[in-house]
């Protein structure tokens, strides 16, 4: 499972957004695995399966405006704006995992 925010779910179905960096101590997903995109934790609910591509530490300031525009649509400025929104902050120098991935399922909201 992977959590997005609900803003996130459009862009995912469309193939739009086909990357997503995360805070994580060490990767919790690995290349070739597949995961349920959700939205909340605990619910049943997903919208999308997805595979994962590939899994790589970077540093947040190493991000190019390819990788801000395959995060959903951004320029790199704007995804800086949404990072801070969803983590609290942006720091050039932190390490994140970047993770691409690619739709195998998309779903409408399936509850099982």
């Amino acid at each position: 499972m992977i959590l997005f925010k609900h803003a996130h779910i459009f862009p995912i179905l469309i193939g739009l957004k086909t990357q997503t960096r995360r805070t994580w101590e060490k990767a919790r997903v690995k290349p070739g695995s597949i995961h349920l995109a959700k939205t909340e934790m605990i619910s049943k609910q997903f919208f999308a399966r997805l595979r994962i591509l590939t899994v790589y530490q970077e540093k947040l300031g190493d991000m190019t405006e390819q990788d801000a525009w395959e995060e959903g649509g951004y320029t790199l400025d704007g995804y800086r704006e949404t990072f801070q929104k969803i983590y609290g902050f942006w720091d050039d120098n932190r390490i994140v995992w970047a993770v691409k991935f690619e739709i195998i399922d998309k779903r409408e909201l399936i509850y099982t």
